[in-house]
């Protein structure tokens, strides 16, 4: 990363972050730029934290949303539950919360080892992802964004599985695109990258390594490192409305 990009903050209950606090980050300026929030775990919605953080991020509420601000709502999937009735719960989740707005992200799909079945293998993480997406585009007309990391990767999963973008995490000061490229995605399908939270020092230089509103908490750089902030901005903007493919 060679110029100062778009940063989003990604947060789930446990974070404990309110929704007052979404509201402080909004206010906050470039190069914070969003916030991404959990709206459901598996088969369970998000209930009242994810509605009131929602709004708070929305445009009643903070001045330059669809323009400088942007937010995103992100699905925790559960590989051995249905993804087609998890992507009905999240979108359910956003609905009863208000529903989508100009300034929103694709729906994201999270990934990852934390709870899921110890023999899980990759033909069964692929089929539930994949009817995620499917389900997301059939009720969307957009394909969702992927977070994925070192789950995937190590089950060796290189297909998209139905999703248009990729939003990776990865603790380091350089992004390793060897990598993404082994996952099926490039520069121009990466749209964020988790790089840090928690204070510590692998951050890209000139990064901040915490956020506005506490320690701890998750930040991802958007992925346009040929392109000055307000170009990078410019660009994100074609990632809110349109119908991916």
């Amino acid at each position: 990363m060679t110029a100062l990009q778009a940063l989003f903050v990604d947060l789930a209950v446990q974070d404990g972050v309110t929704p007052a606090q979404v509201g402080q980050l909004g206010a906050t300026g470039a190069p914070w730029s969003g916030a991404i929030f959990q709206c459901s775990n598996g088969l369970s919605m998000g209930g009242a934290w994810f509605s009131e953080c929602w709004n708070a991020a929305g445009g009643r509420a903070i001045a330059d949303y669809g323009t400088a601000w942007f937010r995103g709502a992100y699905a925790y999937l559960r590989v051995d539950e249905s993804g087609s009735q998890q992507a009905d719960i999240a979108l359910s989740a956003v609905d009863a919360a208000g529903g989508w707005d100009v300034g929103d992200l694709w729906m994201g799909v999270d990934i990852e080892r934390g709870e899921q079945p110890a023999n899980a293998t990759a033909a069964q993480v692929e089929a539930v992802v994949t009817a995620f997406a499917k389900r997301i585009l059939e009720k969307t007309g957009k394909r969702p964004m992927l977070y994925a990391g070192s789950y995937t990767r190590d089950l060796g999963i290189k297909s998209r599985m139905g999703c248009a973008l990729l939003w990776f995490p990865q603790w380091s000061s350089v992004l390793n695109w060897a990598t993404v490229t082994r996952m099926g995605f490039d520069e121009n399908t990466t749209l964020l990258w988790q790089d840090v939270g928690d204070g510590s020092n692998t951050a890209p230089l000139g990064y901040p390594h915490t956020t506005p509103i506490g320690d701890n908490l998750d930040i991802s750089i958007l992925v346009r490192a040929n392109l000055p902030y307000a170009e990078g901005v410019e660009w994100l903007r074609t990632h809110i409305g349109a119908q991916p493919t």
